[in-house]
């Protein structure tokens, strides 16, 4: 939501860090995967040069009856270290899976907040008297405390925008109440 409209942040994508973390978590598990890809290449080029460098060693009825089990044990092993691979890219992923769900929250929490403090605001916009014509609906105390809380809460919300806003408008608001309170009152 980049529009300039009520609820917005002032033309600053609400998306962006979200994106940005998204962006690198994605980035390291290429990283991490290429990594991998290459250690088992360069591990499997040393066991075949080292295979091709050396001969069996021991006579051949030696290894007819310990070959099977050296090779369940190798295999086991390599099916442990399988498991725990894939159990650090399960943690990892779940772990970034639960960060994105947190940063996605908190970005829904805050667009939530900013959209209540624009609504309160132009809610005490249209229910205040600017152009010294009508009564307004509220008194002056409760629109320049409300407006003293809502400056408050935009400045903890971080939206400059807003906070200028009503900076401005708060200002301008004291200066028309008073000039309408010191005005000499017309004789009827």
């Amino acid at each position: 939501m980049t529009s300039g409209t009520p609820g917005s942040t002032g033309g600053v994508d609400r998306d962006t860090s979200v994106d940005i973390l998204a962006d690198d978590a994605v980035r390291r598990m290429r990283v991490g995967e290429a990594i991998v890809v290459v250690i088992g290449l360069v591990l499997l080029a040393i066991a075949f040069c080292l295979g091709r460098l050396y001969e069996v060693p021991g006579p051949l009825e030696f290894w007819k009856v310990t070959a099977q089990p050296l090779g369940v044990v190798t295999a086991g092993l390599f099916a442990i270290s399988a498991a725990v691979v894939t159990f650090i890219a399960y943690r990892r992923t779940s772990e970034s899976a639960a960060e994105s769900a947190r940063l996605q929250r908190e970005k829904e929490v805050r667009a939530e907040a900013l959209d209540r403090c624009w609504e309160r605001f132009r809610f005490i916009f249209e229910n205040s008297e600017t152009d010294g014509g009508n009564d307004p609906k509220l008194p002056p105390e409760v629109i320049f405390e409300v407006v003293d809380l809502l400056g408050d809460e935009a400045e903890k919300l971080k939206d400059q925008v807003l906070v200028q806003f009503i900076a401005q408008w708060g200002e301008y608001y004291a200066d028309a109440h008073l000039l309408a309170s010191t005005a000499p009152v017309e004789p009827s």
